[in-house]
């Protein structure tokens, strides 16, 4: 896995793989005459707290842009042939798939009992047999370190597929720790918050809301 630590362009940019029900709520309406008004608006993962929950997505850490397989033949062999095709664009073409299949309703305002309201995280991995190594071009001397998992972004644009996708490559040994520490933990405590608040997750709009201090 060849990459550097995420910037904040993607830490911050939406993800084809959380789904909400209002991707932006508005917090703020400054009124400035004519019938104007300048409106300031959060993401729902900071609306939520969900940025601030351990495991969640959208923590700082290393992310691949390429994903290279060595092979043992008279000498070692990088190669990345058939890794889009057989893993990459089949893991991408499953998230949009889904994301499809959720059904978004078109009201502004959340309506309970005839609308189902759901909030969709999706987690397409590669797990693998093999172990695995992060290589961080952003620092010196470069080296590759053996790691547990590693996330890796590839942007696809076709004709049914477009936008950037973040995957998971996770070692076979290290799959369970992964999903207690990457997964369970955080949707177990996303449920929590849901079930005390439940309608804090359909809010479009709250001018109430204060941010968080560092």
């Amino acid at each position: 896995m060849i990459g550097r630590p995420a910037n904040p362009y993607d830490l911050g940019r939406e993800r084809k793989e959380q789904h909400f029900r209002f991707p932006h709520v508005e917090v703020e309406r400054v009124e400035l005459g004519g019938g104007k008004a300048q409106l300031r608006s959060v993401s729902a993962r900071e609306y939520l707290r969900l940025d601030s929950i351990p495991g969640n997505p959208w923590e700082p850490r290393f992310l691949a842009s390429q994903m290279t397989r060595l092979d043992r033949k008279k000498t070692w062999l990088a190669d990345n042939r058939g890794i889009f095709d057989s893993l990459v664009y089949p893991l991408a073409k499953a998230v949009t798939h889904f994301r499809l299949l959720s059904n978004r309703s078109s009201y502004v305002h959340h309506k309970p009992g005839q609308e189902w309201a759901s909030i969709d995280f999706y987690y397409p991995i590669i797990v693998t047999s093999a172990a695995l190594f992060a290589v961080d071009v952003a620092t010196e001397p470069v080296a590759a370190v053996e790691v547990p998992w590693a996330t890796m972004a590839r942007e696809i644009k076709a004709a049914k597929i477009d936008g950037k996708f973040n995957i998971d490559v996770v070692t076979y040994a290290a799959l369970s720790r992964y999903l207690d520490e990457r997964v369970n933990k955080f949707c177990d405590e996303v449920a929590e918050l849901a079930v005390a608040d439940p309608r804090r997750f359909v809010t479009h709009q709250d001018y109430g809301f204060q941010r968080q201090k560092p």
